[in-house]
């Protein structure tokens, strides 16, 4: 039987989510086939995207700490990929608490 691969590595996943104002953040880095790397805390009150835009900046920001290779990023929030792509931009009194 033939294996296609599902993902290229290293990979990165995230996701937030808010709900009654309660940010929880958690990402996912998998370098290769032995490294992978669990995240998750506490992202403090706000809305979802707030959460969303947080969890991205604690991947980026361990990773770069960490001085680890960021090739592929997945997502599911159109919001933050169309943040990211330039095509919207966010209301910055709508991210505060």
């Amino acid at each position: 039987m033939r294996t296609l691969p599902l993902i290229n590595l290293p990979a990165d996943w995230f996701d937030g989510a808010s709900q009654r104002g309660i940010c929880g953040c958690g990402a996912i880095l998998k370098l290769d086939s032995d490294t992978l790397y669990d995240l998750h805390w506490n992202g403090g009150l706000g809305t979802n995207t707030r959460t969303e835009i947080i969890v991205l900046w604690g991947l980026l920001w361990f990773a770069a700490e960490k001085k680890l290779d960021i090739t592929n990023i997945y997502r599911d929030s159109k919001a933050i990929i169309d943040g990211i792509l330039g095509n919207t931009t966010f209301d910055p009194p709508l991210l505060t608490i």
